[in-house]
């Protein structure tokens, strides 16, 4: 998951805000083995962990530290269900205008 945001520090506050969230959302493991099974689905323990999170400075420090050990390709998602359509769409703008370009960069210079 990707959160985006103009600080680290909201960043963070929305990744809290989403781990509580997630975590309302799970359902117990009596409820889960009444449905055939004893966890969570991997897609339900995967909301609100949040694995780049910050400004876009961070982002690209995080994103860079992975290029550097010779990871070239990352999935980003954005957990646009447990964030508003404001906060959603900022953080794509965010992606777009300011972390993408400068990730783009990596490839470029190495």
């Amino acid at each position: 998951n990707l959160i985006a945001a103009d600080t680290d520090e909201e960043a963070e506050q929305l990744a809290d805000r989403l781990a509580t969230l997630s975590h309302l959302k799970r359902p117990s493991s009596a409820a889960a083995s009444s449905h055939g099974g004893n966890k969570a689905s991997p897609a339900v323990n995967m909301i609100g962990t949040a694995q780049f999170c910050g400004s876009p400075q961070t982002l690209v420090k995080q994103l860079k530290a992975l290029h550097d050990l010779g990871i070239g390709a990352v999935d980003l998602v954005i957990p646009t269900g447990l964030m508003s359509q404001e906060k959603v769409l900022h953080s794509l703008e965010l992606l777009g205008k300011e972390v993408l370009p400068r990730i783009h960069e990596f490839g470029a210079a190495g």
